[in-house]
């Protein structure tokens, strides 16, 4: 069984919450700018659990949105929670692995460290064909840390089951597998969390 189908979401948020971790805010403040940068009138979310930062979605603007994640519970708190605050909000439980992603036309996709859990040749070319040309795919992917664990230690240790399935991905390896599927790079930075991991944020346009 996939480890995430096994996670409650109220141990997942409390984790990404937690001082020790503290990744919540800042991968919310990440995909506020990617909304703000390009202003999508599609948007799909790989990974939603909960919907972390769903709150900053503009539905004026963005008027459809797929909420896409392998947790059926998951899914269906980001319905309940958004649902008539956003009348575009689309929650879809899918293995984006295994199954065929619907056909979508998309101006952005946001995949924050959802493919250290995924395998990223097959992904990317499905992620891809989701984008019209000209969107966008925004990556946030976890560098390695030499005095940090990959899963961070919490009061929620149902998060260690994702350790024997977590894979750092290169940001280089990344760049090279997205231009093999028409995704050019179009900017690169690294952050740092407050508890002190680093990340590298990739912004991608289809050509």
């Amino acid at each position: 069984m996939n480890p995430w189908l096994t996670i409650p979401l109220d141990d997942y948020e409390g984790h990404m919450g937690s001082p020790d971790v503290d990744q919540s805010s800042l991968l919310s403040e990440l995909f506020r700018a990617a909304l703000i940068r390009h202003r999508p009138h599609s948007l799909a979310v790989l990974g939603c659990a909960g919907g972390n930062g769903f709150d900053q979605i503009d539905p004026s603007t963005t008027e459809r949105i797929f909420a896409i994640d392998i947790n059926p519970g998951y899914t269906a708190e980001v319905s309940a929670r958004y649902q008539s605050r956003l009348p575009g909000l689309q929650a879809l439980t899918i293995d984006i692995q295994t199954t065929a992603l619907p056909a979508m036309a998309i101006d952005l996709v946001h995949a924050g460290l959802v493919l250290e859990y995924v395998d990223v040749p097959c992904i990317i070319p499905k992620i891809a064909a989701m984008v019209v040309p000209g969107g966008t795919l925004h990556a946030v992917l976890q560098l390695p840390s030499n005095n940090m664990p990959s899963v961070s230690t919490t009061r929620f240790t149902s998060l260690q089951r994702l350790t024997p399935s977590m894979r750092l991905v290169s940001p280089d390896d990344l760049i090279k597998l997205a231009l093999g599927a028409n995704l050019g790079l179009q900017g690169k930075e690294i952050v740092q969390s407050s508890a002190g991991k680093m990340f590298a944020v990739l912004t991608f346009e289809r050509n």
